[in-house]
C-alpha cells in the first residue's frame, strides 16, 4: 500500500512540474508575466472542474434510477458487515443504492466522505456470492476512504490548466512560436495519459483496500473475474433472466466517469462474459485462463490499457493473488497454468493501420519523380494514394468468411485486434441495449449458451441513421432470438460489429449495416475520381 500511496504522490508531483514547464515556456515566450497568468490558468480549471465537482453527484443522482435503500435488504449479514467496515475505517456510513439492472456493476460518487454514495445493481447481488458483494462494495469504500473524489478533481484540474495552456499559445502565436504550441499540445496529452495512469493507481489502492478489509484477495479477485470474463448463475437464475429479456443489460455506470463515478469495472472490461461454470453449476477456473490470455499476451491489450481509467482485470487478479501472502492465504488463481501465446499479427496490423499513409507517401513521390507532373498534381495524386490505402485496408480489415462461433470461444482468442477481426456468425437473444437507459441507444448485449458480449451497429453518417435505428427499429428486437453475422474484435472490449442481423421469429426481416459498403465504394471511386481530375487539369 505504501508503494501505491508513493506512485499517487509521484503522478501529481510529476503533473505539477509538467504544469509550471510548459506554463514557464508558454508565458515567456508570450511575454507574459508568469505568476500572474499561470493563476489566471488555474483559476480557469478551478472554476470549470470545481463547478463539475460541485454539480456532478446531483447530476448523477437526477440521471440514474437509484432505488436507496436499508443494507439490510441485501442481507441482515450484509447490513452488519456494512456498519462494521464503515466504523473500522472512521466513515461515515454511505448511503447505500440499488439500480434493477441486470448487468453486475458497483460503483460510488459523491464530494467526499460526508455525502458518499456506493450503488450497486441487481445483477451483482445475482451473480456474486455474498463475500464477493461484500468485496466489491468494500473496493467502492476504499474509493470513500482514500478521498478519490477530490484527489480525482486535483488532476483534472492540472490537465485543464496545460490544455488551457496550450489554446494560450495557439491564440498568440506568431512566426517563432511554433515550438511553443507544439511543446504545449505534447504536455497536455502527455498529462492526459498519466491523469489515465493516476486512475488506474488508485483502482489498485482500492483494489487493495478491499484486500484489507476481507483479509483476502480472493473474493475481489473471484467478483472480477466473475463480472469481467463471466456470469455466475444458476440454471434458475438464466431462466429468471430470459423472461425479463427487456432488463437492462448495461447500467449506466459506464458513462459515469467524466461525471465523477468510480466504478468496479470500466466499460471495457464489462462488455462481453462468458458463462462461468461448469456442469455441476461450480466456478470453473479453466475460463478464467481461456478468457484472460488476451490480457496477458496480445500487445495491443497494454495499448488499450494506457488509454483506460482501470487496469487490465488480469493484472488486478495478478496484483490481489500476490496480497494474499500478508493473511497465509492460498492463491485461488494459478497464473503459471496460463499458457503464453505471441501474438503473430503485429506486424499485418500497423502495416494495415498504415497503409492510407504509405499510399500517400507513394502519391507524393510518383510527384516528385515524374517531371511531368506538377501543379495540381501535387495535392490530387497524394489524396489518391491516401484514399486507395484506405481502400485496400478495408478489404481486410471486413473479411467475408462467417464462420459459427460462440461468445466463450472467441474471447480465448489471442490472434485478434480491432485491425484482424475473425468474421463470425452468432445465435443468440438481445437481451437489451448496450447503453441501458438511453432511448436513442442502437448497440446490444447478445447472449448465447456460453455467455454475452456487445454487438455494435454502425451506419454511414452515424449520428443520423444509427439514432433513428435507435429510436424507431431497437425497441423492437429486445427479447428477439436472433442470428448475426458481423466481425468480432477487441481492443481491450471484445465486440462484434454487425454486418447483418436476421430475426429468427419465422417473418424473414433482416437489418443490415451498410458502413462497409459504403466506405470501400467511397475510397475507391474517390480515389479515381481524383485521378480523372487530375488528367482533366493537367
Amino acid at each position: 500500500m505504501s508503494q501505491l500511496r508513493a506512485s499517487s504522490m509521484l503522478v501529481i508531483v510529476a503533473l505539477l512540474g509538467l504544469v509550471y514547464a510548459i506554463g514557464a515556456l508558454v508565458l515567456t515566450h508570450l511575454e507574459v508575466p508568469v505568476g500572474a497568468a499561470l493563476a489566471a490558468s488555474a483559476m480557469f480549471a478551478i472554476a470549470v472542474v470545481g463547478l463539475q465537482y460541485l454539480i456532478a453527484p446531483y447530476l448523477i443522482d437526477w440521471i440514474l434510477q437509484v432505488r436507496w435503500t436499508h443494507p439490510s435488504e441485501v442481507g441482515l449479514e450484509f447490513a452488519e458487515w456494512y456498519a462494521q467496515v464503515c466504523r473500522q475505517l472512521r466513515l461515515p456510513q454511505p448511503r447505500l443504492g440499488i439500480i434493477e439492472d441486470g448487468m453486475p456493476n458497483a460503483f460510488t460518487y459523491g464530494h467526499g466522505p460526508w455525502n458518499g454514495r456506493v450503488v450497486i445493481t441487481r445483477g451483482l447481488l445475482q451473480t456474486l456470492d455474498p463475500d464477493e458483494v461484500q468485496a466489491v462494495v468494500a473496493h467502492e469504500l476504499g474509493h470513500i476512504r482514500h478521498l478519490d473524489f477530490i484527489v480525482m478533481t486535483l488532476v483534472q484540474a492540472l490537465v485543464l490548466v496545460l490544455w488551457s495552456l496550450y489554446h494560450l499559445a495557439r491564440a498568440r502565436r506568431s512566426n517563432n512560436s511554433l515550438y511553443v504550441i507544439v511543446a504545449a499540445y505534447v504536455g497536455y496529452w502527455l498529462s492526459y495519459f498519466i491523469s489515465l495512469l493516476f486512475s488506474r493507481v488508485r483502482e489498485y489502492m482500492a483494489d487493495y483496500a478491499s484486500a484489507q478489509m476481507m483479509r483476502s484477495g480472493n473474493p475481489l479477485s473471484r467478483a472480477l473475474v466473475k463480472i469481467a470474463y463471466g456470469l455466475a448463475q444458476t440454471s434458475a437464475v438464466q431462466s429468471e433472466a430470459a423472461d425479463a429479456a427487456t432488463t437492462r443489460r448495461q447500467s449506466a455506470t459506464a458513462n459515469m466517469r467524466a461525471l465523477g463515478a468510480m466504478g468496479i469495472a470500466s466499460a471495457a472490461s464489462i462488455r462481453a462474459a462468458v458463462a462461468w461454470q461448469n456442469n455441476s453449476g461450480q466456478p470453473d477456473h479453466r475460463q478464467f485462463i481461456r478468457a484472460a490470455r488476451w490480457d496477458l499476451y496480445n500487445p495491443w491489450a497494454k495499448i488499450a490499457e494506457l488509454v483506460s481509467t482501470h487496469p487490465l482485470v488480469a493484472h488486478r487478479v495478478k496484483a490481489l493473488q500476490t496480497h494474499n501472502r500478508l493473511w497465509n492465504e492460498p492463491n485461488e488463481y494459478d497464473f503459471s497454468q496460463i499458457a503464453p501465446e505471441p501474438y503473430q499479427r503485429m506486424g499485418r496490423d500497423l502495416l494495415l493501420f498504415g497503409l492510407p499513409w504509405l499510399g500517400a507517401l507513394l502519391g507524393l513521390g510518383c510527384v516528385a519523380a515524374l517531371p511531368s507532373m506538377s501543379g495540381a498534381w501535387w495535392y490530387l495524386l497524394p489524396a489518391a494514394g491516401w484514399l486507395l490505402g484506405e481502400f485496400v485496408r478495408l478489404l481486410n480489415v471486413y473479411p467475408t468468411d462467417y464462420r459459427p462461433a460462440q461468445v466463450i470461444d472467441m474471447l480465448g482468442l489471442v490472434q485478434v485486434s480491432h485491425l484482424s477481426p475473425h468474421a463470425v456468425m452468432l445465435e443468440g437473444e438481445l437481451t437489451g441495449r448496450l447503453e441501458a437507459g438511453f432511448f436513442w441507444a442502437n448497440d446490444f448485449i447478445l447472449q448465447d449458451e456460453t455467455g454475452f458480449i456487445a454487438v455494435i451497429y454502425r451506419q454511414p453518417f452515424g449520428v443520423l441513421f444509427e439514432t433513428l435505428f435507435g429510436v424507431l427499429a431497437a425497441p423492437a428486437l429486445i427479447g428477439k432470438r436472433v442470428r448475426i453475422y458481423g466481425w468480432y474484435r477487441r481492443f481491450g472490449a471484445p465486440f462484434v460489429e454487425i454486418d447483418r442481423i436476421e430475426l429468427q421469429d419465422g417473418s424473414g426481416r433482416v437489418f443490415r449495416c451498410y458502413l462497409r459498403p459504403f466506405a470501400t465504394a467511397i475510397s475507391l471511386l474517390g480515389a479515381i475520381g481524383l485521378l480523372l481530375l487530375g488528367f482533366l487539369l493537367g
